[in-house]
């Protein structure tokens, strides 16, 4: 193989690769952290202060410490890569926010004491954590994400592994 097919080909492979690569196609729609951050201040009962560039106290904090940090640690489990990655339809939705709504209502009449949480919080909590994960199984929703993402990476490789003209012929002018 001469030596510019030889760069040719070693360009394409590096090519085939650098999807999963981009933070800004792959990691930033798997990512679920700025969620998860936003549910965590708000049930500490925080809100941002964009002047000031940091997080200040509303005086409303939902549940102490340990309930925040429970709530924080079971939608963990939910938001991951392969929720988003996953095949589902409505009804495998229904089948695991169902029992997800009613097993986290449960756990917040258990541990409402300890967790110390008023009673005008409750429905709130459940409500806010349910919608967040119920927002996230709908993009797993007959594979929209991985979809994206896969069309995403294809007009990715097409763009940068496609051959250029180099100024030969008529049309390399355009090029």
């Amino acid at each position: 193989m001469d030596p510019e097919t030889e760069k040719e080909v070693a360009r394409v492979m590096e090519q085939q690769y650098r999807p999963y690569q981009d933070p800004s196609v792959v990691q930033i729609q798997l990512d679920m952290s700025d969620a998860i951050n936003l549910v965590e201040h708000d049930l500490k009962g925080e809100w941002f202060d964009y002047k000031d560039q940091e997080w200040k106290h509303s005086g409303m904090r939902m549940l102490n410490d340990e309930g925040v940090r429970a709530i924080i640690s079971i939608m963990h489990n939910y938001l991951t890569p392969n929720t988003f990655l996953s095949n589902l339809d409505d009804s495998d939705i229904e089948k695991i926010m169902q029992p997800f709504h009613m097993k986290l209502a449960a756990l917040l009449t258990d541990k409402q004491e300890e967790w110390e949480i008023e009673d005008a919080y409750m429905r709130m909590i459940v409500q806010k954590v349910t919608d967040i994960l119920l927002f996230a199984m709908k993009r797993s929703l007959f594979h929209k994400t991985l979809d994206a993402l896969t069309q995403s990476s294809k007009f990715y490789e097409q763009r940068e592994v496609a051959p250029r003209k180099t100024g030969k012929g008529p049309l390399g002018w355009f090029r």
